[in-house]
């Protein structure tokens, strides 16, 4: 077993099935022997021959049915449809003697079936000899750790985005694959394998597979280090046992074993490494990188690419919709750089600003466009409330914008309790964590739009729609509010009532019924949650 030996010897008998149901060969055999043996024990008693094979075909059409073995799922309705015409075929032969009709019907049913396996068969081969779909890179990351940013890569370069090459590029989410399936497009599909390396990447199953058959295959890898990746050790790539993590997914029943995993480790740690470039801003740092991969797929040096420009100076202008996130978390900074370019416009925007495009810029000039902006989507992520977002949140809470902010969490994020947050916000700010506070609360206090950085691109879709929805039913309330058909506003920046203070009470029903329609709901501590009750409070 270590060395796949008994692996490769008897993979004929459960590589055409599911890696769980490795075992339907031995049955799928023991249905064949069976149907041979009735005739040979029971020889001149026709009926009851007719009749235990067709319990024979019976029992083991559920078995099938129930265990659904086959790879592909036009095997397992291939295998049904066989045992039921078979059965069909034993009762007509039972009882045609004497009856031309019953003799015509199992005709019939005879043609139909070989009709059905010719075209089976003709259907196999066209397929066979039809171009496959190529990808031109293979992104293997931590779902855990890095799917914004494998997103990121996807949509800003690969995707046929303005700023990208239209290249195709695979990302596990958008297919609903099982684990040797996505295999196969690596050893079939594929040119290139692009490894974001994170500090739990090669500790995971799944990416040792798709390392593993890349090194087998020969397909050109390109690894790209992130700042949380630490290499593994020499001992520990020679245990590799105890450094994989456990997961239900098993490489040796599909001949993967610890030595090629081993090898395919070292063979990818030699190859030249790309690295995050930190000095960066926002979505800078992932074009800079995608040319330096696509030299590497040209043979070029990445040191040989010209360095792109620096971003233009951040254009002051009203009406935008900001998005704002914490610029030193990576899987922050590439979700909001996927809801800057898949963000829908809503009515009186005027295109995005990702704040993190321009985090070396002068603050003075942050502070204008926060403040003229006509949304703000704040990006709640693990280090939000502890990260310079929160001076953002107060500048913007003094603007145009202060009616119109949406925040969007992801699953890294956990609301605090009122506890939590006075402590994190101490901790952070120091004195100025008591005039934060309040404009915290009352964010935190707003419908929250989940996020699902590993989701498939139809997802995100559904949920950046949603977002739009809520700045459009927020644009409306304040609208309203302007033409004096609501109660006063208190702007979130005003802290000088108390934390429960009422304030823009019309719109907020209207966005926890958007809310509910949708399924975002308001996750949050009871704290929060309280407020949100009866009419009125914020």
């Amino acid at each position: 077993r270590s060395h796949g030996r008994g692996l490769k010897m008897h993979r004929y008998l459960f590589f055409q099935f599911k890696p769980e149901r490795y075992y339907y060969g031995c049955l799928y055999m023991l249905r064949g022997f069976l149907v041979c043996f009735v005739p040979v024990v029971i020889q001149d008693n026709a009926p009851v021959q007719i009749a235990c094979m067709a319990g024979i075909f019976l029992l083991f059409f559920a078995i099938q049915q129930h265990l659904q073995p086959w790879k592909v799922q036009t095997g397992n309705y291939a295998d049904g449809a066989t045992s039921i015409f078979m059965i069909m075929i034993l009762f007509c032969a039972a009882m045609s003697p004497g009856n031309h009709t019953l003799g015509v019907l199992a005709s019939l049913v005879m043609c139909f079936l070989g009709m059905v396996l010719f075209g089976a068969t003709a259907w196999g081969l066209f397929r066979r000899v039809k171009k496959k779909e190529l990808f031109h890179t293979f992104i293997t990351h931590h779902r855990g750790e890095a799917a914004a940013q494998a997103r990121l890569l996807q949509l800003v370069v690969y995707e046929g985005s303005p700023i990208g090459w239209g290249k195709r590029c695979f990302l596990s989410a958008d297919h609903t694959l099982s684990f040797d399936e996505t295999l196969d497009i690596v050893r079939a599909s594929v040119d290139q394998l692009v490894v974001l390396l994170t500090n739990s990447t090669l500790r995971t199953m799944v990416c040792a597979g798709e390392i593993t058959i890349a090194h087998q295959m020969k397909r050109q890898i390109v690894p790209i280090l992130t700042p949380t990746f630490s290499s593994p050790t020499i001992l520990q790539l020679q245990n590799l046992e105890r450094y994989l993590a456990m997961e239900d997914t098993s490489l040796a029943q599909l001949d993967i074993t610890t030595t090629h995993v081993s090898e395919a480790y070292m063979w990818m740690l030699r190859e030249p490494r790309l690295e995050l470039d930190m000095d960066l801003c926002g979505r800078h740092r992932y074009q800079v990188l995608a040319r330096q991969v696509e030299a590497r797929q040209r043979g070029d040096r990445p040191s040989m690419i010209a360095a792109l420009s620096a971003p233009a100076s951040l254009d002051v202008r009203t009406n935008q919709i900001v998005i704002s996130s914490d610029v030193t978390d990576n899987e922050a900074t590439a979700c909001a750089g996927i809801l800057a370019s898949r963000l829908p416009l809503v009515a009186s925007g005027n295109g995005t600003c990702m704040l993190a495009d321009y985090a070396n810029s002068d603050l003075n000039t942050i502070r204008s466009i926060l403040r003229e902006a006509y949304g703000l989507v704040f990006v709640l992520t693990s280090g939000s409330l502890e990260s310079d977002q929160m001076y953002q949140l107060n500048e913007a809470s003094l603007g145009n914008c202060a009616t119109r902010m949406v925040p969007v969490h992801t699953q890294t994020f956990t609301f605090p309790s009122k506890e939590e947050l006075n402590r994190k916000l101490l901790r952070a700010f120091g004195s100025d964590h008591s005039q934060l506070e309040g404009c915290v609360a009352h964010l935190l206090k707003r419908p929250s739009v989940f996020i699902s950085t590993g989701g498939s691109i139809t997802t995100l879709s559904d949920q950046f729609a949603q977002v739009a929805r809520q700045l459009a039913v927020l644009s409306s309330a304040s609208l309203g509010q302007k033409s004096g058909s609501a109660s006063p506003v208190i702007k979130l920046g005003d802290r000088s009532g108390d934390e429960d203070e009422e304030y823009d009470t019309p719109f907020h029903a209207n966005t926890k019924r958007s809310g509910s329609r949708s399924g975002s709901g308001t996750p949050g501590s009871s704290n929060y949650a309280k407020s949100n009750e009866g009419g009125g409070r914020g």
